[in-house]
């Protein structure tokens, strides 16, 4: 059995840059900038914190500390993630902000 496409337009779109490097592309998207080891991991780290700083208001409060510490801790992964491995800007723009005067 092969794996062709359904869509015989689906196999002429190209595909998504997941080897070029500094894209740090979306494993399900392709599309450029995501970091999921950071997301993923500030997720469960401010998952964690939420739910303890949440668990002195009882149950209820420790369920909406873990999602409140996810979501938080998400973009504070993925913003550590950036600024550790920073997404390379691809074309005309590359460049750009180098040779201007501040």
């Amino acid at each position: 059995m092969t794996n062709r496409p359904l869509d015989p337009e689906a196999a002429r779109l190209p595909e998504p840059p997941i080897d070029e490097p500094g894209v740090n592309p979306d494993p399900l998207t392709g599309a450029p900038g995501a970091h999921p080891v950071g997301t993923g991991l500030g997720a469960v780290s401010g998952a964690a914190a939420g739910a303890s700083i949440g668990a002195a208001a009882g149950p209820v409060g420790a369920a909406v500390g873990t999602v409140v510490g996810a979501l938080a801790g998400a973009l504070a992964g993925k913003g550590a993630a950036e600024a550790v491995h920073p997404t390379v800007v691809a074309g005309a723009d590359r460049g750009h902000h180098t040779h201007r005067p501040m």
